[in-house]
């Protein structure tokens, strides 16, 4: 029978702040219409053989990087973290306690770290192994692997709502568990939480490649903005310091 490996904490990278939800909060600025803009006018202009000036390339090439990095995000990252900022947000559209339980069962394969995060959620007490619960518990748990046998590898099965309650059988290296919420558990509120940030903690780190080139464009289109900054400003310096010169004391 396959083993898991011993289970060991996630920890909190020193460079979470290049997680995607700082990239999905970057993206929600309002500055897509005028990159698309910029993007469009510049070759239209060169169609008139104007010639452009310097600053004007430089405003091109950052709306060009500034759209790169949006396509990346769409294309690569997590849908789970582009429609929930965080758990008050996600709170805040007053799901059932239910939800978040499709929501896990939808994304979590999803992720490359998913089987961890099983691992995850039984040492927090969201799962537990179907054979260690108290008696109304496995009555209700027991029915659910009827048509899903118990294999050595780690599998999710359909997910059950029995009355208002919701159980998610899983197969967990020959032994079964059940992921539950129940509605009259006094702890619901913490286990749905705490199953958000699981699911949302794993996702937020998923595709590192993907990350850096959505980083890279970014900073790459930040350092050409400021260079449009600066070659403005030393174009202007000269005027105004001849008219400083030129003014009357």
């Amino acid at each position: 029978m396959a083993k898991s490996k011993e289970y060991s904490p996630p920890k909190v990278s020193r460079w979470y702040r290049f997680d995607w939800q700082y990239a999905a909060d970057i993206s929600k600025v309002t500055s897509l219409q005028t990159a698309s803009f910029i993007i469009v006018v510049v070759p239209l202009a060169l169609q008139f053989r104007l010639d452009l000036p310097a600053n004007l390339w430089l405003m091109w090439l950052s709306a060009v990087f500034f759209v790169l990095s949006l396509v990346i995000m769409n294309l690569w990252g997590p849908k789970f973290v582009r429609e929930y900022r965080d758990y008050g947000q996600y709170s805040s559209r007053n799901h059932s306690h239910r939800w978040i339980v499709w929501e896990f069962y939808n994304n979590v394969t999803l992720l490359s770290g998913w089987k961890t995060i099983i691992e995850e959620t039984l040492h927090k007490g969201i799962s537990f192994y179907a054979d260690t619960q108290l008696a109304y518990c496995e009555y209700k748990c027991a029915p659910l692997f009827a048509h899903s046998d118990s294999t050595n590898e780690l599998q999710l099965h359909y997910p059950e709502n029995v009355d208002r309650d919701i159980y998610l059988p899983i197969s967990f290296y020959g032994k079964r568990v059940i992921l539950m919420l129940q509605e009259d558990d006094p702890k619901l509120k913490e286990k749905e939480k705490e199953l958000f940030w699981i699911l949302y903690s794993q996702a937020a780190k998923e595709k590192e490649v993907a990350r850096k080139f959505y980083w890279a464009s970014i900073y790459i289109s930040i350092f050409l903005s400021f260079s449009t900054i600066i070659h403005n400003v030393i174009k202007v310096l000269p005027t105004i310091w001849s008219y400083i010169s030129t003014s009357p004391q």
